[in-house]
């Protein structure tokens, strides 16, 4: 495509076509994008100090990452990739084992949300994980959504257990 510019040192408007222009100031005309010049995906944040800086996000959502299966002998939640586990029906004895590749950091939230398939199924946890205020359920209750709420303590190198709440 052919892009009109406008030379600062003439009076006239020439269409440069794959020419090279080595020094001459160049008005661009009102209206040119930045897609034009190749520059589509260009913003006014893309230095490191900007990209660096804290920033306030105000109405925005966060929108989490969700893993969903149905069924799984053991769930390794890798908290790096997924903020939500769902296991919509859980068909035999579950391991909620510990992370293998992701480092979690201090006060990194994890849900986690299973369903049997209509028989209770035991559920054992890894060394990462501990109780607070709740015992670490060892059952599903049959046909029930249950929701498990852990917060990452750097600390103590755990996932606490925040809150466990199963349908009524």
């Amino acid at each position: 495509m052919a892009t009109r510019y406008k030379i600062a040192t003439q009076d006239r408007a020439e269409t440069f076509t794959n020419k090279t222009l080595t020094s001459p100031v160049i008005n661009t005309p009102t209206g040119i994008a930045k897609s034009d010049v190749g520059l589509g995906n260009v913003d006014n944040t893309s230095n490191a100090t900007e990209r660096a800086a804290t920033a306030t996000l105000t109405n925005k959502r966060n929108t989490p990452r969700v893993y969903n299966t149905t069924s799984t002998a053991t769930l390794t939640p890798e908290i790096s990739t997924y903020d939500i586990f769902e296991l919509t029906a859980q068909a035999g004895a579950l391991t909620i084992a510990n992370h293998s590749t992701s480092t979690p950091t201090a006060g990194e939230k994890m849900i986690i949300r299973i369903k049997d398939n209509g028989t209770a199924r035991a559920i054992s946890f890894g060394t990462y994980y501990r109780a607070m205020g709740n015992a670490l359920p060892t059952t599903t209750v049959i046909s029930k959504t249950m929701y498990l709420g852990f917060i990452w303590n750097a600390a103590d190198n755990k996932f606490d257990l925040i809150a466990l709440v199963n349908e009524a």
